[in-house]
């Protein structure tokens, strides 16, 4: 799937609050710039997408409450 495609599926979520989904399209589309653009950010700047990775894993790890539900591609 290109970014595009999974961030409308992931609307679809009901695991995944609007500002997941924000944070999630932020760290995406500034991927897609390295990956395709041949953006080469700082060091920083890398530090700090890693840092918004491991907020955004642990923001969305389900309660053990909450069943986990697979979603077929």
């Amino acid at each position: 799937q290109t970014t595009r495609e999974f961030l409308i599926a992931s609307k679809k979520s009901p695991h995944l609050e609007q500002s997941d989904r924000q944070s999630l399209t932020t760290f995406l589309v500034a991927a897609d710039l390295v990956k395709f653009a041949r953006f080469e950010p700082s060091v920083d700047t890398c530090n700090d997408a890693i840092t918004e990775a491991k907020h955004f894993i642990t923001a969305t790890i389900p309660s053990e409450e909450e069943p986990i539900l697979e979603v077929a591609a």
